[in-house]
């Protein structure tokens, strides 16, 4: 029984090696698919949350914006101390990534088509799953208010407004300059 095993052995050992390419090709795979990768997703709320927590989120985010650019602008020569209040036309938005299946049947002069559409969600864990985010998009500025000491000068209004303008994309008909009360 021992020779007989033996010579099983080798001819499977033989037509193993027939396939050794297509079997270090699928093990590679295997071990790649064990590796944790990072994906651009986003943890979704109960509904009764997402307000309450996007609104916090995005009223934080633009208060930040605000603060850096006030602390910019504050650099330009004779603009002294500087505040900036910025409005949107919107906030910022989570285009989720999203599955379709389509289906069609064909009755007797009728075809009717079915349509449906899921959000793809991940598993991060025993109980939590995340909807991957396909696309941010950003809030876009409606207008500024820019209130330093130094705009009562022709040329600090200037180069404000030239400044806010190209951080921001807003024309100059949508910034204004004011002077600080003393």
């Amino acid at each position: 029984m021992n020779w007989k095993s033996n010579e099983i052995l080798q001819r499977f050992l033989k037509k193993l090696n027939q396939y050794k390419f297509a079997i270090a090709i699928a093990l590679v795979g295997v071990v790649l698919l064990m590796i944790p990768t990072k994906s651009s997703s986003v943890q979704v709320p109960a509904q009764s949350e997402l307000p309450e927590q996007v609104e916090a989120a995005t009223v934080s985010e633009k208060a930040d914006t605000e603060e850096k650019l006030s602390q910019i602008l504050s650099l330009i020569e004779g603009a002294g101390q500087v505040q900036v209040m910025l409005t949107y036309k919107s906030s910022e938005k989570l285009v989720f990534q999203t599955d379709t299946t389509q289906s069609s049947t064909q009755d007797d002069s009728k075809q009717t088509t079915d349509t449906q559409t899921q959000t793809v969600l991940i598993s991060s864990g025993s109980s939590q799953q995340q909807a991957v985010v396909q696309q941010t998009i950003y809030p876009v500025c409606q207008g500024a208010v820019i209130v330093c000491e130094g705009a009562d000068q022709p040329q600090v209004k200037l180069d404000l407004v030239n400044a806010v303008s190209s951080l921001t994309g807003l024309g100059s008909d949508k910034i204004s300059v004011v002077k600080m009360k003393s």
